[in-house]
C-alpha cells in the first residue's frame, strides 16, 4: 500500500522536477500568488554523478531564493544566489516536491534500476539539508505519486515516466475527440495519442514505447545528422552522408534561425560556437565539404535537405502512431474528420512544419496548438516566467512541460484549486494494449 501524501495548502510551494540525462527542468509554483516559474539547465550526466548532485543542489538554492523574492514579492524574474538579511525572510514555507525522471538511462549507471535509486536518494539527501520543511514524492508510469519508501520497492516503475505526466495533464484539458500530443525535446520526441480524456498509449517503458514509435529518438538539438539521413539530394544528385558525429540537428535550426539560442544549452559536435557560420561548417563536413567551398545558395540547399529528412522522420513517427488502432478507428469514426495536434518541448518551433506534413499525409484538417497556450488559457490568472530573460513564460512552459504538468497536477489534487479550470476527479488511465 502506498503512503498517503498530504494535500498542498494554498500557502505552500510546489516544485516539479524532470531529471533527464541531458537537462534538469524545474517548475516552481506558488498557489497563493498564482506564480509559475520555470528553469532548465544542462546536466550531461554521462560526464559523472557529481553533475547530478551539483545541479540538484543549485536548483534547491534557486527555488528558495525565488520563494522569498520572486513569488511572494511579485518579481517578474529572479536572480540566483542573492544574500538577504535574516529579518527579510518570511516564515519557513512548506515545499512539495514531485519528481519524474529519464536520467536513469545514462551510462554512468550499471543499469536503470541503479540509476533510478541513485537519482531518488541523491535528491532526497540534498533536500534534507535545506532549512525549510519539505515533502518529496515520485511519479511513476501508472500516474501515481508515492513516497521514496514506496518507490524504492519497484524502482523500474519510475524509470522514464516524464512523458506520462505531460500526457495525463493534456488529457485532462483535451476538448477534442482525437488529439495527438507531441513533445519534441533536445534528444527525443514523445508521441501520445489521446481520445477525449484517455491516453491510448500502447507502451509504458522505453522498450515498448520505442517499439510502438511513441518514443522516437530524434530531437531538435542533440540528434546526430547521420541519424537523420543516410543519403540526401544535393546539387540534383543523391549524396551519401558521412557516418560521423560532425553535426547535430541543432545546427540545422541554428542556421535557419528556427531555434532560439537560449534553448541550446549543450556543446556542439566540434566544441565550437553556435553561429550560422560555425553551424554550416559542421553541416558541410557531413558531405565531405567545407562551408567555404559552398555558395550561399548551396549552403541553404544543404541545410534544407537535412531539415527535410529530419522533419520527414518526425512526421513518419507521428503517422505510425496515428494509424495504429484503436486511435485511427476513433479518428475515422468522428465527423468531421479532424485531428488536434498539441506540440510542446523546445521543438515546438517545428510545430507548423509538422502540422503541414500531417495535413498532406492524412488529407484532413489539423488543429494546431502549443501546450503552453492550453496551460495559460486554462489558468488565466497564472503569471508565468522563466529563469532566463531570453525565454518568455510560454517558452518555459513548453521546455519544462513534464515538470509544469506535475506541479499543476499536484496543485489541484482532488480538484480543490478551481482557478485552474475543470478538473477530472478520477485521473485518466493510460490504456495499454
Amino acid at each position: 500500500m502506498h503512503t498517503p501524501l498530504p494535500i498542498p495548502h494554498h500557502e505552500d510551494f510546489i516544485m516539479g522536477w524532470d531529471i533527464g540525462g541531458a537537462h534538469l527542468k524545474n517548475a516552481l509554483y506558488h498557489r497563493k500568488s498564482a506564480s509559475l516559474h520555470t528553469r532548465h539547465v544542462a546536466t550531461p550526466l554521462w560526464q559523472g554523478r557529481t553533475i547530478l548532485e551539483r545541479a540538484c543542489r543549485d536548483a534547491i538554492t534557486y527555488a528558495t531564493t525565488w520563494a522569498q523574492h520572486g513569488a511572494r514579492h511579485g518579481a517578474q524574474q529572479t536572480t540566483q544566489h542573492r544574500s538577504h538579511a535574516p529579518h527579510d525572510r518570511p516564515s519557513r514555507p512548506l515545499w512539495h516536491h514531485i519528481v519524474t525522471m529519464s536520467g536513469e538511462v545514462a551510462d554512468i549507471f550499471s543499469n536503470r534500476r541503479e540509476g533510478v535509486i541513485h537519482i531518488m536518494e541523491t535528491l532526497c539527501a540534498l533536500i534534507k539539508q535545506d532549512d525549510n520543511e519539505h515533502h518529496v514524492s515520485f511519479y511513476n508510469q501508472r500516474g501515481e505519486k508515492t513516497s521514496l519508501h514506496s518507490a524504492s520497492t519497484e524502482p523500474l516503475a519510475y524509470a522514464s515516466s516524464n512523458w506520462r505526466a505531460t500526457a495525463h495533464f493534456a488529457a485532462m484539458y483535451n476538448p477534442h475527440p482525437c488529439l495527438l500530443l507531441l513533445d519534441i525535446g533536445s534528444t527525443t520526441s514523445d508521441i501520445t495519442p489521446i481520445h477525449h480524456h484517455t491516453p491510448l498509449s500502447h507502451g509504458h517503458d522505453d522498450y515498448t514505447r520505442l517499439r510502438h514509435r511513441e518514443l522516437f529518438y530524434s530531437g531538435v538539438i542533440r540528434t546526430p545528422l547521420m541519424a537523420c539521413a543516410s543519403h540526401i539530394c544535393f546539387d540534383s544528385q543523391p549524396m551519401p552522408v558521412c557516418a560521423e558525429l560532425f553535426a547535430t540537428s541543432g545546427d540545422i535550426y541554428l542556421y535557419n534561425d528556427s531555434l532560439p539560442l537560449a534553448y541550446h544549452h549543450m556543446p556542439t559536435a566540434d566544441g565550437r560556437g553556435k553561429s550560422r557560420k560555425e553551424s554550416i561548417q559542421r553541416i558541410a563536413r557531413m558531405i565531405g565539404r567545407d562551408s567555404t567551398t559552398l555558395s550561399p545558395t548551396q549552403q541553404d540547399a544543404l541545410v534544407k535537405a537535412f531539415q527535410a529528412k529530419h522533419l520527414q522522420k518526425l512526421c513518419d513517427a507521428c503517422l505510425f502512431v496515428i494509424k495504429t488502432p484503436p486511435f485511427i478507428t476513433h479518428l475515422q469514426r468522428h465527423q468531421p474528420h479532424e485531428l488536434a495536434l498539441w506540440v510542446t518541448g523546445c521543438g515546438h518551433v517545428l510545430s507548423e512544419e509538422i502540422a503541414q506534413g500531417l495535413r498532406h499525409a492524412l488529407s484532413m484538417p489539423i488543429r494546431l496548438c502549443r501546450l503552453a497556450d492550453i496551460v495559460l488559457s486554462s489558468y488565466p490568472s497564472c503569471r508565468a516566467t522563466h529563469a532566463t530573460n531570453d525565454i518568455d513564460g510560454k517558452g518555459g512552459i513548453d521546455i519544462c512541460a513534464p515538470a509544469v504538468a506535475l506541479a499543476l497536477l499536484t496543485a489541484h489534487h482532488r480538484g480543490e484549486d478551481r482557478r485552474i479550470g475543470k478538473v477530472t476527479r478520477n485521473p485518466p488511465q493510460t490504456r495499454h494494449r
